[in-house]
């Protein structure tokens, strides 16, 4: 799927959170960053295409959003391998610091 198409896709979606979520707190975690060294599927700039899209709609929305490439980004704007064994899925120390990033917002 292009950007575009994926965009389309959380774009109703979140229309029906809006509609359904009452009073609960909404956070929305972009999308994170692959290593193309590791894993050949996915861009990075389309990853990047997506969050900011992601962004825009979770601020009209009224969602928080916390963008994953910020804080799971490699100097290279990668998935460090130290943080996932094959480039996309993240090992225990990836959680961890993917939770780094939400508990803050959770505990607000």
């Amino acid at each position: 799927e292009t950007p575009v198409q994926v965009l389309q896709r959380f774009h109703a979606f979140f229309q029906e959170i809006k509609r359904l979520k009452g009073a609960a707190r909404i956070f929305i975690v972009g999308p994170l960053p692959v290593n193309p060294d590791l894993y050949q599927l996915e861009s990075n700039i389309d990853i990047r295409q997506v969050g900011q899209g992601l962004r825009k709609m979770s601020e009209e929305a009224g969602f928080r959003f916390l963008d994953g490439l910020d804080v799971m980004g490699g100097p290279m704007g990668q998935l460090p391998p130290d943080i996932s064994f094959d480039g996309v899925h993240l090992t225990h120390r990836g959680y961890v610091r993917l939770a780094s990033l939400i508990a803050p917002e959770v505990k607000r």
